[in-house]
């Protein structure tokens, strides 16, 4: 596994050294590499609002007790948190222990469906899936299971929930997973250029991305075609409330407004921004990094008020693909 180091971008082979060629040492937990810099460890926070990342590579070493099964695990994390908030989380414990590895990865299906719309093949299982914003790996395991077997390439913000990831891959017959930490909004943690990729997904994280363009900058270093985009984004139109902060139209307001309207309905000072789209708004911009007949997006749901959110693929044939 190749890893850019956080300190000077030169690249590791992660497999057979913690040490890049510029002498600098990459940290990790549990055998997971954490990329991030001495500045950056001191000032990040993780997806999980309760834990800035110091906070929660204790709370990853906490839980990653040896002979733990995924399920003990979840409750050891859960004991943590309800003791540091001093409430009970059951509804939210709840939530994730229903959920199940579904036989066939949902990304994979909406993608080979959307697929079908450009009349294109979905990529071949013997090269790599990489899924960004992996968290605890229902999704990085059910697309082991459904199609690319081992080649799959985990990252994720949060320390806390990849050794969770790791012992739900490895009981699903993963013993080694590939998982980074990392923060995808600072710059891709592996050097793109150094991986045979086929099928990229990140649902739920592009609305967090700060500098897109810097983003699909580096998607430009992939080496290998063609390449599968898979991304889904909050959809700016519905009536739901909305995912990140449940509550409900802040995605209507003006955008200079959204996050003070969001900041006041929660009584806090001010909020991480979230970018909400719309259909047109999603296509726009992807229009300025790929051409438009390599672009599908969709709503969720053909009830469009009632959607949560867009999914959008984008197939790179090959360097012909972007502007």
């Amino acid at each position: 596994m190749f890893l850019k180091c956080p300190e000077c971008n030169s690249i590791l082979d992660w497999t057979r050294t913690r040490t890049c060629p510029s002498g600098h040492i990459i940290q990790h937990v549990s055998g997971i590499p954490l990329c991030f810099s001495a500045a950056q460890m001191d000032v990040t926070k993780t997806a999980d609002p309760l834990y800035p990342l110091r906070h929660a590579i204790g709370i990853a070493q906490e839980v990653s007790g040896a002979g733990l099964t995924f399920n003990a695990m979840l409750d050891q994390f859960f004991h943590i948190r309800e003791a540091e908030l001093k409430t009970d989380l059951a509804r939210e414990k709840k939530l994730i222990t229903r959920r199940s590895v579904p036989a066939v990865n949902e990304c994979i299906a909406d993608a080979s469906l959307m697929l079908g719309h450009l009349n294109k093949p979905f990529p071949s299982s013997s090269r790599l899936h990489i899924d960004i914003g992996c968290g605890m790996g229902f999704g990085l395991a059910a697309s082991s299971n459904s199609w690319f077997g081992t080649n799959i390439l985990g990252l994720d913000l949060s320390p806390h929930y990849l050794v969770m990831a790791k012992t739900q891959l490895a009981e699903h017959g993963i013993q080694k997973p590939s998982l980074v930490c990392a923060d995808i909004c600072s710059g891709w943690p592996i050097p793109l250029e150094k991986y045979d990729i086929a099928f990229i997904s990140m649902e739920g994280v592009l609305e967090h991305i700060k500098d897109v363009p810097a983003f699909f900058a580096n998607v430009r270093k992939i080496a290998s075609y063609p390449v599968v985009l898979y991304l889904t984004v909050p959809y700016r139109w519905t009536l739901n409330r909305e995912s990140h902060f449940n509550i409900r139209f802040p995605s209507w307001l003006p955008r200079p407004w959204q996050d003070r309207y969001v900041a006041w309905r929660l009584g806090v000072e001010e909020i991480d921004h979230v970018e909400f789209y719309s259909m047109r708004s999603l296509r726009s911009m992807l229009e300025k990094y790929f051409k438009p007949e390599a672009i599908v997006v969709e709503l969720n749901s053909n009830r469009p008020l009632m959607a949560h959110y867009l999914r959008c693929l984008v197939y790179i044939e090959g360097p012909q693909s972007f502007l």
